[in-house]
């Protein structure tokens, strides 16, 4: 997998992942390739560690599957 611009703002960041989410909503996108997608990102080379992008991600995941547990460190 092709890892994320750096330099791409956190607004941006934010506004692909809620494009994701309508696409799976609306049938467009598969919920599990989803899914997949976004775990991909938690390994946390794609923006700072301060950044709001980690709560929408989150935020994203959750509202795609309501039952997962996620683990913090």
């Amino acid at each position: 997998m092709t890892k994320l611009n750096r330099e791409v703002g956190d607004d941006c960041r934010n506004s692909v992942l809620q494009a994701m989410s309508y696409a799976v909503v609306d049938g467009i996108a598969d919920r599990n390739e989803t899914l997949v997608f976004f775990r991909a990102l938690f390994p946390g080379e794609e923006t700072d560690e301060d950044s709001d992008f980690w709560g929408l991600l989150a935020c994203n995941i959750l509202e795609l599957y309501p039952g997962v547990k996620l683990n913090f460190r």
